[in-house]
This record gives structure tokens, sequence and C-alpha cells, in this order.
């Protein structure tokens, strides 16, 4: 697993998959590829960054992973940034995945592009253009047309409480952002819009990707995801001690669990 070391960093994402050719095609149009010490050709790689861990799933059955829905919590999207929307939009719908019309965000300075194509098993990926961009690949490659995984987009009840225990563990929090946009209820599939919406990112040690972004809708309960297909992210901790130190935080029973506000962890040595 790649990733820059410290304290909680996260070093890869679960991807629950029925069907991994499927899951391959897929991540291959954002220019992820197999990681070349796959170890079952499950590992995939955008070749910086946090790399896709694909676990294969039952078909059918309450752990046949699937689309997020409405308003539910859990994870809803995994975000790359892209210097070109609208192609990858195109390729994504020319190999037959269902893909959203962009939304548009404006907050000072910055404005964001984002759309959503989902992926087999309901697999989301959120695509994001925006005048300004945190690190990522693109930095340095600019003939890329999409990055590393930035980030997991985490839907949960209560955004400030889910944070602490992130800050807590040692991650840095960015600041708040609320906004009510026609446009990006309607990517996100929700069931009326427009909907109030609060969301904060949150980084590890080295501020590197991938980052968590928490979502909320303050207005608007919902039910956990039954099961998603991402389902969780991989942290690098030093040694036990260190492990105990961040379980603490994130108030984990064990070394793989869920915080409080549902964010699935799973703990493992450098």
């Amino acid at each position: 697993m790649s990733g820059a070391a410290g304290r909680g960093s996260a070093v890869a994402v679960r991807v629950a998959t029925t069907d991994v050719v499927a899951t391959d095609r897929f991540l291959r149009l954002f220019g992820f590829r197999v990681a070349p010490d796959a170890g079952g050709g499950l590992w995939f790689t955008a070749g910086t960054g946090a790399p896709v861990w694909l676990e294969p799933a039952e078909p059918t059955g309450p752990e046949a992973p699937v689309a997020p829905e409405g308003f539910q919590r859990g994870p809803r999207a995994l975000d790359l940034y892209t210097t070109d929307l609208e192609g990858v939009l195109a390729d994504a719908a020319a190999a037959g995945h269902a893909v959203s019309g962009p939304g548009t965000i404006a907050v000072g300075p910055v404005t964001m592009r984002q759309a959503l194509v989902v992926g087999p098993d309901g697999f989301p990926v959120v695509l994001v253009e925006s005048t300004h961009r945190r690190s990522s690949a693109l930095d340095d490659e600019p003939t890329r047309r999409c990055s590393e995984p930035h980030s997991v987009v985490w839907c949960v009840d209560d955004l400030d409480a889910e944070a602490a225990r992130w800050q807590a563990a040692g991650w840095t929090k960015g600041p708040d952002l609320s906004f009510t946009e026609p446009a990006v209820s309607e990517y996100l599939g929700l069931p009326r819009s427009p909907v109030p919406i609060r969301m904060t990112m949150l980084s590890g040690p080295g501020v590197e990707p991938v980052r968590l972004e928490l979502l909320e809708f303050p207005e608007d309960p919902g039910a956990p995801m039954p099961a998603p297909a991402i389902a969780g992210l991989v942290f690098r901790v030093a040694d036990a001690a260190e492990r105990a130190t961040v379980a603490a935080a994130l108030e984990l029973d064990a070394v793989t669990g869920r915080t409080p506000g549902g964010v699935a962890v799973e703990l493992r040595p450098a």
C-alpha cells in the first residue's frame, strides 16, 4: 500500500464488488491499473496515492453491494479531481454507465463543477473540476484527466461530533461549508431539490489524499446504507500503541469497525 507515513494515515479505499472484471473496466476509465504488487489482482492504483482495494462480494442477499439512495447515511462517493469533466463523462456514458449532468458549487473564490458516475454494484464516483484544487497527481502530471482518489464522501447524522473524533485522532479539519444548490441535489439523486447540505474536509497528518469528506443533510433524516459498494477506509498505524490511540479517539471497539458516525475503518500496522 502507498501513502505517506503519519498517525492514522489513510492508505487505501475498500470497494465491494460482485464482478471484478466489470469493476476493473470501470476503474480504467479514470486511469487506474492493477497494482504491480496486486496480490491476486485486487489492488488498483492511479500510479500514486491511495489504491482501491476490491473485495469480492456475493451478488445476492443482504451483503450484496448497492448504490446509495435518498438521504441514506454512509459512503456517498469516491471523489476524483478531473481536468476534462465532459470528456470523462462521455467515455463513461459510452461504456454504459449512468452519469449525471454537472452541478456547480461556488464557495468564495472557488468554483467546482461536479458530476456523478455510477459503476458496477452501484459504485459511486464523483468527478470534481475545480478552479482551485488540493494537492493531487494532476499538479505534476498535467496530461492526466483524473487524479488519484481525492476523498471519500461519508454522510453522517452529526457532522460536528464525527469531525471532533477525527480531530482527536490527529486529522486536520477544513472549513465548514453550507449550501443549498438545486444542481447538486439533482446530481446526487435526492428525493427533493434543493436540499440544505453541510460538508467539511478532514485530512491526515500529511494533508495528502485520500481525505475524508463528511456530509450532513441537516433537515433530512436517513437510515444507514445496508451494503454500500464503498466498504471503508484502511489506515496505517505505526505500532500497537498508536493503533490504540487512534482507536480510542475514533471510539472503535476493535481494529476493524465503525465510528459512532458510521465511518467504516480498518487500522493496519505500517
